[in-house]
């Protein structure tokens, strides 16, 4: 059995409160969402467009991004075509491809989701230490291989 009283290891801290902070956030954009007329995954389709070249992505591409079957991506865009949040196109370089772009109504409703989450983020953030924030990122720097912060200490 664990000794309560010991020491608390830094770095497990430090992933367990970048887990908290990540898994809040995420809770807190699908409630925005939903709020707002989205399910999560077709929130996470308007912003994969919006942050896509020309707001168009084949549905392959969205499939991928979202980590969902292909079927699953289509049909998802083929709903979010008929409340006009997306349209689908042929694509002019091969006929059985098909693109998804993002209406000016779905970009306003993805930004109007990314500004009310980032309003309810200044309460999480302050829910944490400065040094328990900071590690936490650090955390996440150095599992998606940020080099210039590998050694940096973690020290909650």
């Amino acid at each position: 059995m664990a000794d309560p009283c010991a020491p608390v290891d830094p770095l497990q801290a430090a992933v367990a409160d970048a887990r908290f902070l990540m898994r809040r956030a995420f809770r807190m954009i699908d409630e925005e969402a939903r709020k707002l007329g989205l399910d999560s995954l077709a929130n996470q389709l308007m912003v994969q467009l919006r942050g896509a070249p020309g707001r168009t992505r084949t549905v392959s591409e969205l499939a991928v991004r979202l980590d969902v079957p292909l079927n699953l991506a289509s049909r998802l865009a083929r709903e979010l075509d008929h409340r006009g949040l997306v349209e689908r196109l042929q694509s002019p370089d091969d006929g059985r491809v098909r693109l998804v772009r993002a209406t000016d109504e779905g970009i306003d409703l993805a930004r109007q989701i990314g500004d009310r989450s980032r309003i309810r983020f200044i309460e999480l953030q302050d829910s944490f230490t400065e040094e328990q924030r900071r590690a936490a990122l650090l955390v996440w720097a150095r599992n998606f291989g940020v080099k210039q912060l590998e050694d940096t200490p973690i020290e909650p």
